[in-house]
Parts: C-alpha cells; sequence; structure tokens
C-alpha cells in the first residue's frame, strides 16, 4: 500500500461522506428513524450515544467520532468531547469567556463547548 502525502492510498479514494437523511435509535423494545433535521444533540453515552429531538431521547450504538464525521455535511458540529450539535437547532451562541460558547437551542435546552473543539467550531460558525 502506498502513502500520498502522508495519507493512506484508500483514505484517497473514498466518496465523500454523504450524510443520512434518518438516524435508527431504540427507545424502550421499539427502533425508531430519525430525522436527522430533527435533532437537537447528539450525546457520548458510553459505548452508545443518545440521540435527542424534542423532547426524546433515543439511543444507537454508534461513536461519537463515526457520527461527526457522517452529520458534518448536515450542519452538525463538535462542541465537546462528548457532544455534537445541530447549528440549524440553536435559537443563539453566546460568548462565555476562556474561549466558550453557550449555545441555546430552539427547544430551550443549554449547552456549553469547551476550548478544545473551539477552532473546528468557529470555523463550521463562519461558514466552514
Amino acid at each position: 500500500m502506498q502513502l500520498l502525502n502522508g495519507k493512506d492510498e484508500r483514505a484517497q479514494r473514498r466518496p465523500p461522506a454523504v450524510a443520512p437523511l434518518r438516524l435508527m435509535g431504540e427507545k424502550g423494545r421499539r427502533l425508531f428513524f430519525i430525522e436527522v433535521e430533527s435533532v437537537d444533540y447528539i450525546q457520548a453515552d458510553g459505548n452508545y450515544v443518545s440521540i435527542c429531538a424534542g423532547d426524546n431521547r433515543y439511543i444507537a450504538r454508534n461513536t461519537l467520532k463515526n457520527l461527526a464525521r457522517v452529520l458534518a455535511p448536515s450542519g452538525f458540529v463538535r462542541i465537546t468531547r462528548s457532544l455534537l450539535v445541530n447549528l440549524r437547532r440553536v435559537a443563539f451562541a453566546e460568548r462565555i469567556g476562556g474561549g466558550s460558547y453557550e449555545f441555546t437551542l430552539r427547544s430551550g435546552t443549554r449547552l456549553v463547548s469547551t476550548r478544545t473543539f473551539r477552532r473546528g467550531l468557529l470555523a463550521e460558525l463562519r461558514g466552514g
């Protein structure tokens, strides 16, 4: 296998990530198909993630790293080690000092970012 610019050749040939239209999550004993645009945020929960959409919370076996990559084209951005937020569901963001922001979602939920993800977050807020 050949490396191109320090990257695996196979990685260079991968098609760009296409965001899914729906996610699948469990609630109780039922599987639900959740429209991506209705998701407010996704939170890491051990070997699972919690998909939060309005008043509903679903569990899915996935990693936050994978979902961050797959959902980036749909406006999701990582704001902490354990949180992805759908920027399309954010009413406003407020600087709270130390490089952190508090995001208030349309639902009234408040999420606080950490400095670690500041650079990627600012790039996304400025349009890529």
